[in-house]
């Protein structure tokens, strides 16, 4: 199998710059600003009459200040939302180190947020590039989603042995996009993470995660150090979900599974 797997142990500017990294402030979230002012005016309140700041005065403040919604690749999330995006950087960077990319040449990592139906595989498999090495797309629907309480579904795809991976993704796309979320990079990161509680959920639909197939999360894509645009996947070896990326020009295979889940 042509990809990148590695058995490390997981742990747990300019304007056009900005736009690439899709962050900017949400014109929808003057609620989400009068409720900070509002928590912000009433402990400058207690401050001010030398009253002592309540742990509820606190709670009251975190809460508005992680319920604020700015845009993010064309996305509204919660600044709570927002910091766990960070995390997946951290998550990539370490899984290319893993892989032996040098830590001084890692780039900025950069994300879109892209719907499936958009990822357009198939071209992406055709026009490698190592100027777009670090970035990568999230799944809009699936960033978020309590993976816990998500109930998943694994396709019967052995009908497709020996198709590319391109063809595959956008076959599981087209059949089961309206019915299912296709999770990406931020369920493969989940997985990895919580590998007891990802098995348990898998579990509660009749599925054994564990048995060492390859599962992939073709609701992300991402480019390598080479320029290669790969599709994550993570299988069970050595006791843990060890990480794995496949090139989209590869073939599929009969222990290739994707997961997918309800809407």
């Amino acid at each position: 199998m042509n990809s990148a797997e590695t058995p490390i142990h997981d742990s747990t500017d300019s304007p056009e710059d900005k736009k690439k990294q899709g962050l900017e402030v949400s014109s929808s979230s003057e609620s989400d600003a009068l409720s900070l002012h509002q928590t912000l005016g009433a402990l400058h309140n207690a401050i001010s009459h030398d009253e002592p700041v309540t742990a509820e005065n606190l709670t009251d403040l975190h809460s508005a200040v992680e319920g604020m919604k700015i845009q993010i690749g064309g996305k509204e999330v919660t600044l709570k939302d927002a910091e766990s995006l960070s995390t997946v950087n951290t998550f990539l960077e370490e899984t290319n180190v893993g892989w032996g990319v040098d830590k001084s040449k890692l780039p900025t990592f950069k994300f879109e947020f892209t719907d499936p139906k958009e990822l357009d595989y198939k071209n992406k498999a055709e026009h490698p590039d190592v100027a777009h090495f670090g970035e990568y797309t999230l799944n809009p629907e699936t960033f978020g989603v309590d993976f816990e309480k998500a109930k998943v579904f694994i396709p019967d795809l052995s009908s497709m042995e020996g198709k590319k991976l391109y063809d595959v993704f956008e076959d599981v796309v087209k059949k089961y996009g309206e019915k299912y979320h296709i999770p990406g990079i931020e369920y493969w990161k989940w997985m990895i993470e919580n590998p007891d509680k990802a098995e348990e959920a898998a579990k509660k639909q009749n599925y054994n995660i564990k048995d060492g197939n390859y599962y992939y999360f073709p609701g992300s894509s991402f480019c390598g150090n080479d320029g290669l645009w790969r599709v994550p996947y993570s299988s069970w070896r050595d006791g843990r979900f060890r990480r794995g990326a496949a090139w989209l020009e590869n073939e599929w295979r009969s222990d290739g599974r994707v997961v997918l889940l309800e809407k």
